[in-house]
């Protein structure tokens, strides 16, 4: 898409998402920015429809688990 390879990228975005939603995904997690930022936040816009899935990063995910816990990173236990 950022190459300008928009009609490809849309092609492509629809097929992943078809391929996910056949597998029963419902929740993704990207260790890489750009992949979450073109999964989670691009796809929407360029499909026309919202996900059947949720898309985070592995810091978010992180953040969360530790809120939950009540835990503070780098406390030793």
């Amino acid at each position: 898409m950022r190459a300008g390879l928009t009609e490809e990228a849309v092609k492509l975005a629809r097929s992943n998402v078809e391929s996910f939603s056949k597998l029963g995904v419902g929740f993704i997690v990207t260790s890489c920015p750009g992949c979450f930022r073109t999964i989670g936040r691009e796809y929407e816009g360029m499909l026309g429809f919202k996900l059947p899935f949720i898309v985070q990063h592995t810091s978010m995910l992180l953040d969360e688990l530790t809120q939950k816990a009540d835990a503070k990173l780098g406390e030793v236990r």
